[in-house]
């Protein structure tokens, strides 16, 4: 609850007893105090209202609670000789306060803004490095992939003719031997065919003996009966 402010002075006029039911003193407009000093000021320009203390009265009924609560230090203390204009500078005052505050908050919102943006900044930056990372880290890998591919493929290739150049040994060895055993064959039969020739010369040879001397018995028996028929 607010203090009710001093009772007005005996030395009120009756216009002004009279003006207090025409004066109507708009709410406290926070978002622009000197707009509403403007408009109370007019009201008491408008009425033959002209004591400090009257107007503060006037002020300090119209003003809400949460206001009043706000400038309840002055509101308690004894009025002074112009108590009006010191309320309404204490208007002010708090209002300039209240903005102060108001620009406080909105630049500690603005930092703390700013230090999500720079947060949301580092981590997209870090999500980015980590991207990179992993996309050198892959490529690295599909580059000791494929050199070890390329190294099965030369040891593979290296196997296939060390194995060609056996096989080739092996097929020049087989050619060889064949090529020796038909050597041996071939002077296998050159030697049976010269032994057959040597054979069938010997049997020939000794076919002339028989028959040399067949002839020679044939003589000498022929001889035989010539001597035997001469004596």
């Amino acid at each position: 609850m607010t203090t009710p402010g001093p009772e007005p002075s005996p030395s009120c006029t009756q216009g002004e007893q009279i003006a207090k039911v025409s004066i109507k003193i708009p709410p406290l407009w926070r978002r622009n105090v000197n707009i509403w000093r403007l408009q109370v000021d007019a009201q008491f320009a408008n009425s033959p209202v002209t004591q400090e203390i009257t107007k503060y009265n006037y002020v300090l009924a119209s003003l809400e609670g949460d206001v009043a609560e706000l400038i309840s230090d002055l509101l308690l203390k004894p009025p002074s000789a112009t108590p009006y204009t010191d309320l309404m500078n204490r208007n002010k005052t708090n209002k300039s306060k209240e903005k102060s505050k108001e620009k406080s908050k909105e630049n500690s919102e603005d930092k703390s803004k700013e230090k999500s943006k720079e947060k949301s900044k580092e981590k997209s930056n870090e999500k980015i490095k980590d991207k990179s990372k992993d996309k050198s880290k892959d490529r690295s890998e599909d580059k000791s992939k494929e050199k070890s591919k390329e190294k099965s493929e030369e040891t593979c290739k290296e196997k296939n003719k060390s194995e060609d150049k056996s096989e080739d040994k092996n097929k020049e060895k087989s050619k060889e031997k064949s090529e020796e055993k038909s050597t041996e064959k071939s002077e296998d039969k050159s030697k049976d065919k010269s032994k057959d020739k040597s054979k069938e010369e010997s049997e020939e040879k000794s076919k002339e003996k028989n028959e040399k001397k067949s002839e020679d018995k044939s003589k000498e028996k022929s001889e035989d009966k010539i001597s035997s028929f001469l004596k």
